[in-house]
Order: structure tokens, then sequence, then C-alpha cells
């Protein structure tokens, strides 16, 4: 998913998950980005403009990104 839909931000995934970057289990997706081209579909920043606007999305110039968690 990240390898065909994603474009550049591909890279934010792959710092929470960079076992997932050159997994086998992957395969060959070059069918998929050619089907996504020839169906002439639409950016992940497209998406994340006009369907996902209230997304968070880090930047990879930040110190430090993550979740704080509360403990009782």
């Amino acid at each position: 998913m990240a390898e065909v839909w994603m474009d550049d931000y591909a890279e934010l995934f792959y710092l929470h998950r960079p076992d997932l970057r050159k997994n086998p289990k992957i395969g060959d997706v070059t069918h998929r980005r050619i089907l996504r081209e020839k169906l002439h579909c639409k950016s992940f920043q497209w998406y994340l403009d006009h369907v996902y606007k209230e997304k968070f999305v880090p930047v990879r110039d930040v110190y430090g990104f993550g979740r704080l968690v509360q403990f009782d």
C-alpha cells in the first residue's frame, strides 16, 4: 500500500515500520503502479487535502514524534 499509494509519504510510514521497507513478502508492485497511472488516480497529497483533512501528518524534520500515554 505504501509503495503504490503514498508517494513521498511512504518515508513517514517506514519511519514507524522500518522492518517493512525491504520485506520480501511485499513482492513486485510494478503492475499496481502502472494500473494507478493508467487510471489517473489522485496523489496521496490530494487525498490528505480533500478527503482526510483532519489527519495530522508529521514532517520529516522533527526532533521526535509519538503518542502520550497516561499511567494511573
